[in-house]
Formats: structure tokens, C-alpha cells, sequence
């Protein structure tokens, strides 16, 4: 008896592994054929720029500083500022004046510290002029590096040597 039940186990348990592995076989036949192989790789360098057909694109490349051509015979327009300041430092007053005119200013430590009263209507330079006049000290504007200095008035001009004969 004990054959038998063994026998019949052994004989249960193959039929039961080949209606599964009969299964299994068609399954994997029908994933054989769906399945897609893709080549390997060849391309070593990136495919070359496609351009329109219709018009011609340069790639953007990086452009050197250009300064403006300026021409002698343009003249310079400025706007008008009407500058009122009372006791107030040269170093406050070179400040309002370039802030007025969006340059940057500097004012020598030699003269910041000077109280000035300041009112009238002009353009940069003729304020800076003004104001050179009237304080003492040498006033600079520079419009091509949007600078204006206030310097002391000990302006000595540099002289080169030259041998006398």
C-alpha cells in the first residue's frame, strides 16, 4: 500500500511538472517574437547642427566690447540739472551731483570735510565749472568713464625735462 501511495504521488507530481512546463513553453515562445534587439553604439562624436533650409543660422558666438564711434562734429546733449544744496560737505555735494547724473564720484580727503552753499542751473559741466570757481579746488568730469573728481586746488601740471642748449 504504502508503494501505491508512493507511486501514485510520483506519478501525480510529473503530470502536475509537465502541464506546467507545457504552459510555460508557449508563453515564452510568444515573448520571443515581440522582443526587439537594438545594435550597439557607433557614433564616437555627436551628430553635426542641422540648419533650416529656408535661411542660414550662425551659432551664437561671443562679441568683443564695442565702444561707441564718436565724431567730432556730433555735439554732446545734456540734460539741464538745477542743483540747491546749503552747508553741506564737497564730499556730500560730488555725490548729489554725480547721483544727478548717474556717474560715480570721488571727492580728495584733503577737502571733504569743507562746508559749501551751493544753487544753480545747468548742465554737469557747468555746474562742476560753477563749483570749481566758487570753493577753490579743481573739479573733474570725466563723461567717457562716467567719473566726476573733486580735487584740492594745489594743482601742480606735470612738465617733462628737456636739456637746454
Amino acid at each position: 500500500m504504502k508503494v501505491l501511495k508512493v507511486g501514485a504521488g510520483l506519478i501525480m507530481f510529473t503530470f502536475m511538472f509537465g502541464l506546467v512546463g507545457c504552459s510555460s513553453m508557449q508563453s515564452s515562445s510568444k515573448n520571443k517574437a515581440e522582443e526587439k534587439f537594438f545594435g550597439m553604439q557607433t557614433r564616437q562624436l555627436p551628430p553635426e547642427p542641422v540648419y533650416s533650409r529656408l535661411r542660414w543660422v550662425h551659432p551664437p558666438q561671443a562679441t568683443g566690447a564695442q565702444t561707441p564711434v564718436r565724431r567730432a562734429s556730433q555735439t554732446r546733449i545734456d540734460p539741464v540739472f538745477h542743483l540747491s544744496v546749503e552747508r553741506v560737505t564737497l564730499e556730500r555735494l560730488s555725490q548729489l551731483l554725480a547721483e544727478a547724473a548717474r556717474y560715480d564720484s570721488y571727492c580728495s580727503s584733503l577737502i571733504a570735510d569743507k562746508i559749501f552753499s551751493f544753487n544753480m542751473l545747468g548742465t554737469v559741466s557747468e555746474l562742476a565749472k560753477a563749483i570749481e570757481q566758487e570753493a577753490g579746488i579743481r573739479a573733474v568730469v570725466d563723461h567717457e568713464n562716467r567719473q566726476i573728481r573733486f580735487l584740492s586746488g594745489s594743482f601742480v601740471a606735470p612738465e617733462f625735462y628737456t636739456v637746454d642748449q
